[in-house]
């Protein structure tokens, strides 16, 4: 399976991404493996979807990064009703 996830960093933004493992992937931003994140912590997993095929997540992550509304991703944290890992 493969995810598209959004994380809340320390300054109250936004990082969106994409893996086939959410748990080893989150672990690697907290440490501060994730050069983009490592400035950024302490952070935490605040959304995900899962797909079957790569594809499809990657072509998410761009949809979801392609909003220039902070609004828009707020709601679909706020609707989200799925386990965080």
């Amino acid at each position: 399976m493969f995810y598209t996830y959004i994380l809340r960093l320390s300054d109250g933004k936004f990082y969106i991404g994409q893996t086939n493992n959410v748990q080893s992937r989150l672990v690697r931003h907290q440490t501060g493996q994730v050069r983009s994140t490592s400035h950024y912590r302490p952070l935490s997993l605040v959304y995900y979807e899962e797909y079957e095929f790569r594809s499809d997540s990657v072509m998410r992550e761009k949809q979801l990064k392609s909003w220039k509304n902070h609004k828009a991703l707020e709601d679909l944290i706020t609707n989200f009703d799925g386990p965080i890992v």
